[in-house]
């Protein structure tokens, strides 16, 4: 049985469209992934998949790349995902994943990543979801769509945690952008890039069935 950590409810309500899957949400917090991860595997998850949004790191990926997990790194280890799954994915890109426990902020901290690791893009949760499927022996895999690339810095709203059931915190938002109303350009600019990823996240949940 397949079990699914997405960061955000948005992402997990795509997830619900695997048939037979079981998805969780974890509100883009890291510890909060790692227990879902162990709880799918009490639940009966034979393998697990991180699924969802990502932030590009390499210089190389446009918005709207289909990044697929060869492997995980942090700053704790590498883990190396399930080569065989994803390969079927059309015009996707494969190499690995930086996990994070805080948010990539700024294009500095990103071309820092990737000089010293190589990842393509990094996400919050893949790394959590890593060390909990190599502790139980079970294979995982990642499938991650770019919403900021290598250049882009985030606007200040990206830093609103979500709520938490992975929601999104709309008082927070209304706060941050009255306190920086000169990130709104940003703003609308990083929510067409997430509409565009969303979009590409229901065509692979729909893949997803029919394999």
């Amino acid at each position: 049985m397949l079990g699914i950590i997405c960061g955000f409810k948005a992402e997990a309500d795509i997830a619900q469209n695997v048939k037979g899957a079981l998805v969780a949400n974890a509100a883009s917090r890291p510890e909060l992934a790692k227990f879902l991860a162990e709880n799918l595997i009490k639940r009966g998850a034979t393998r697990l998949l991180s699924f969802g949004t990502a932030g590009g790191i390499s210089p190389d990926l446009p918005v709207g790349s289909i990044v697929i997990g060869a492997a995980v790194v942090s700053d704790k280890g590498r883990w190396e995902c399930d080569r065989e799954w994803g390969a079927e994915i059309p015009n996707s890109y494969s190499g690995a994943i930086w996990g994070s426990d805080v948010v990539i902020a700024n294009a500095f901290d990103k071309a820092m990543i990737f000089g010293n690791s190589g990842c393509l893009a990094a996400d919050m949760e893949s790394h959590c979801i890593a060390e909990v499927a190599v502790a139980n022996k079970i294979p995982f895999s990642v499938v991650r769509i770019v919403t900021d690339t290598f250049s882009m810095s985030l606007p200040p709203v990206a830093m609103v945690p979500f709520n938490e059931d992975g929601t999104v915190n709309g008082m927070g938002v209304a706060i941050s952008l009255l306190k920086h109303p000169l990130q709104m350009p940003n703003v609308i600019r990083l929510g067409l890039n997430t509409g565009k990823a969303m979009k590409k996240l229901r065509a692979i949940a729909a893949a997803l069935n029919n394999q």
